[in-house]
């Protein structure tokens, strides 16, 4: 967990992510499609060839899409709210446009009109403008340089991936995976002071029903990043746990449990390793608890029959042998 730490905390930087794909100043052309038909259905289709060793595309607004080596071809209905996009980077591309009457986009129709405007942008720009997410909407707070640097990395992995073309849905699915915020902030402190910093912070837990019968919840705090201060002495540890899963049942801290569900511990000085510990409805894991977790794990939802099943057997197997002990009396 510390190197993995002292891995984000390199990552913080003033400087733009250096993609292998692309360049951040590097123009593109942006291209938006108008579409209208008198039909109350109606499909639209684009197609085209194109190198990924000399131009890379990103889509939007399309739920169709077909490739077969470097021939594309993506599609949606035209009754979508969405806006149909498409970005291209390096050497441009030429167009087909078609019209459908079917999501299959066989039976082709002329009854469709459609107006392409166009426009340059930088990849930044288009970035920062044409990409959007939780992080944009609500992160006010996150520099530019930051967001600009998930986009693009995001961006660079997907085309990678998927050999230089992607969606902005593949942009953002990466944007939002895991990951792990970082707060900067600046405390002044004049010569010969003192300063109390308090920080708080929620965390999410994570839930693991894979080995037995009732989900065990473990949750992670980051302690390390105070091995970064002066001095840090005296920790000490406070965890109300809930009625549900009122027990801890790992811990990578010796913990003395309490009453009212209440686990404490102290330490004059840092673990080693960063804080974490498991909650569970029992003080222990039964050999019982762990067979219901593999049922559970192999079966699933037919969980409840193959037990009922195996309660069957045995007990056609029990009558049996109470039958032939009779008999043989």
């Amino acid at each position: 967990m510390r190197s993995y730490i002292d891995n984000i905390l390199k990552s913080i930087t003033d400087k733009k992510y250096a993609a292998s794909n692309f360049k951040g100043t590097q123009i593109g052309e942006f291209y938006k499609f108008n579409l209208s038909s008198a039909d109350d259905t109606a499909y639209f289709a684009v197609s085209f060839n194109f190198n990924p060793e000399k131009t890379k595309v990103i889509f939007n607004g399309y739920n169709y899409f077909e490739r077969d080596g470097s021939y594309i071809r993506i599609g949606s209905s035209i009754s979508e709210e969405r806006p149909m996009e498409i970005y291209v980077m390096g050497e441009d591309i030429d167009f087909d446009f078609k019209g459908y009457t079917d999501g299959r986009l066989e039976e082709e129709t002329d009854n469709i009109k459609y107006e392409i405007l166009t426009e340059e942008k930088n990849v930044e720009a288009y970035l920062m403008e044409h990409t959007d997410s939780y992080l944009k909407t609500h992160g006010s707070n996150i520099s530019d340089i930051s967001l600009y640097n998930l986009y693009a990395q995001s961006l660079d992995n997907s085309l990678d991936k998927n050999l230089g073309i992607c969606s902005e849905e593949d942009i953002i699915s990466q944007v939002s995976s895991a990951r792990i915020m970082i707060l900067v902030y600046t405390v002044d402190f004049p010569e010969n002071s003192k300063k109390n910093v308090s920080v708080r912070y929620n965390t999410n837990g994570t839930m693991d029903k894979r080995k037995t019968s009732n989900p065990q919840y473990t949750y992670d705090y980051i302690l390390n990043p105070a091995r970064n201060w002066k001095d840090f002495k005296n920790l000490n540890i406070k965890i109300i746990t809930p009625e549900e899963a009122p027990y801890i049942i790992n811990s990578s801290i010796e913990l003395k449990k309490g009453e009212n569900n209440i686990y404490t511990a102290y330490l004059e000085k840092l673990p080693e390793e960063d804080f974490f510990f498991t909650l569970y409805p029992k003080d222990k894991v039964s050999l019982s608890d762990r067979v219901q977790g593999y049922l559970n794990r192999n079966f699933g939802y037919f969980t409840p029959i193959v037990i009922a099943l195996i309660l069957l057997l045995l007990t056609i197997l029990i009558i049996r042998i109470i039958r032939r002990r009779i008999f043989l009396r």
